[in-house]
């Protein structure tokens, strides 16, 4: 068991704030709720987090090159 609050992971961030991201409910050391995550669950919330940032990446990626006009080149004619 791994506790969500002490560890950080690859990517900078808390497990609680990957739990947290990823479930959209706040995730706080006085809540209720187990402050430990057995290493399955870890990997599972870890690839969701992992999973979601890509695609946001990809997002961007797709939303930047669409708003790219090329250059138009010297001589060229468009129609």
């Amino acid at each position: 068991m791994v506790n969500i609050f002490g560890a950080t992971q690859r990517s900078g961030i808390s497990i609680a704030q990957i739990i947290s991201q990823w479930s959209g409910h706040p995730v706080e050391q006085e809540d209720p709720f187990p402050n430990t995550i057995c290493t399955f669950c870890l990997a599972d919330a870890e690839n969701a987090y992992e999973m979601e940032e890509e695609v946001l990446h990809c997002e961007d990626e797709k939303i930047t090159h669409h708003n790219v006009v090329p250059a138009r080149e010297e001589g060229a004619t468009y129609s």
